[in-house]
């Protein structure tokens, strides 16, 4: 034990040292506690310790506060649609379009006016989508996109129009593409050549159909006089050089007007009415196979006249009378092949038809029937029936 912390403990003075008989107590050696420093080191290290805490503490709030403000929002600069002004057809499916946007991301985007029905502009990515349903006249729509700094602004061109397929309005000729001059030539003439997409521009498609109509009819005696001489055989009896041709020769004979007319559409007319009062060279005779050319012939003349005049005049066409057996007509036994034919070309109907051989496919209105021979017909080589003045 340390000298310092050995004291005497000295005697009670007074009442307290006599009721002790005022005798000296022995010294008695007890150990002396230093005042202790550790008592005080608890609040000093607790002090120190919390002041630890204080730059802590600024940091920890500093970066709170910076969280919270993420510097200055920037503004979108800009925002475009790869989109030029465009007509849409009602029922046409938009591919979604995303907006180009620079500077600041938008939070939000508006569009003014509304777009036409069926199409939509998502409010927070911006997407252009849809389909449109209902004819709209041109309109510019507004699109905004923005955020907390500002905004920015682009537009829409937009029309939408019916569904070609449903619209009969005629279209204005000013709007007329080189894919609508194609589409009108292939559907009026055998094929497309860009000399007459040309001819179509130079004048307009009003002017053009207007000439191609006129001229259906024309006479274009050259090229009528090179297609005749396809049907002549070297054995035709001299004055009738051709009038026997083959199957083959009318076919050539014909698809030699049809690629080498100046007017096309007077042959591709032609073709149409064949298509719809169909007839053929097999019922007849060599020596009368010229009704083909005959017939084809008045196809080229009044395709594009008066349909009354045509109907008329189809009646008393030889061909026509061979092929659906007209020739047989009698009074107590009417041949009613013609009629289906005549009846479906536009002309009042009658409530019933009752051909003498229906067709168990088509049943009112029958194909042709079985082929028969003309009465008429003679054998190649002798005297064929008398041309009529119109061939």
């Amino acid at each position: 034990m340390p000298l310092d912390d050995v004291r005497p403990r000295l005697p009670p003075t007074g009442e307290a040292a006599g009721s002790l008989g005022g005798s000296l107590v022995n010294p008695e050696v007890l150990p002396m506690r230093r005042p202790s420093r550790l008592r005080r080191r608890p609040a000093v290290a607790g002090v120190l310790w919390l002041l630890s805490f204080a730059p802590l503490a600024a940091c920890g709030g500093g970066g709170a506060g910076g969280g919270g403000g993420g510097g200055p929002v920037t503004p979108p600069a800009s925002i475009a649609y790869a989109l030029a002004p465009t007509t849409f057809e009602t029922g046409d499916v938009l591919t979604p379009m995303a907006p180009q946007v620079t500077g600041g991301a938008p939070d939000t985007f508006a569009v003014a006016p509304s777009l036409p029905v069926g199409l939509t502009l998502s409010p927070t990515t911006g997407m252009f989508s849809g389909t449109p349903t209902t004819p709209t006249p041109h309109g510019v729509y507004t699109v905004t996109a923005s955020n907390s700094a500002g905004f920015t602004q682009t537009t829409l061109d937009l029309t939408v129009v019916l569904a070609r397929a449903e619209n009969l309005a005629p279209k204005d000729p000013a709007t007329f593409t080189d894919d609508d001059i194609r589409y009108f030539l292939g559907r009026t003439h055998f094929s497309t050549k860009p000399s007459e997409v040309a001819a179509v521009k130079a004048v307009g498609i009003p002017a053009y159909v207007d000439a191609m109509v006129d001229a259906s009819d024309d006479t274009n005696a050259s090229l009528e006089s090179t297609a005749a001489g396809i049907l002549v055989n070297a054995t035709d009896p001299v004055g009738l050089e051709g009038g026997f041709p083959s199957q083959a020769q009318v076919a050539r004979y014909w698809m030699h007007l049809m690629l080498n007319n100046p007017q096309p559409f007077q042959d591709a007319l032609a073709f149409f009415w064949h298509d719809h009062f169909a007839s053929s060279t097999t019922p007849v005779e060599s020596n009368a196979t010229w009704f083909m050319t005959q017939q084809v012939n008045l196809w080229r003349k009044q395709g594009s006249g008066n349909l009354r005049s045509l109907l008329l005049s189809m009646a008393r066409d030889s061909m026509m009378l061979v092929w659906l057996d007209g020739i047989l007509n009698t009074k107590n036994a009417p041949n009613e092949n013609f009629a289906p034919s005549a009846w479906t070309t536009g002309t009042p109907r009658p409530t019933s038809c009752r051909p003498r051989r229906p067709s168990p496919a088509t049943g009112c209105g029958s194909t042709r029937p079985p082929a028969r021979r003309s009465r008429s017909s003679t054998r190649r080589g002798t005297t064929p029936a008398p041309r009529p003045s119109s061939a």
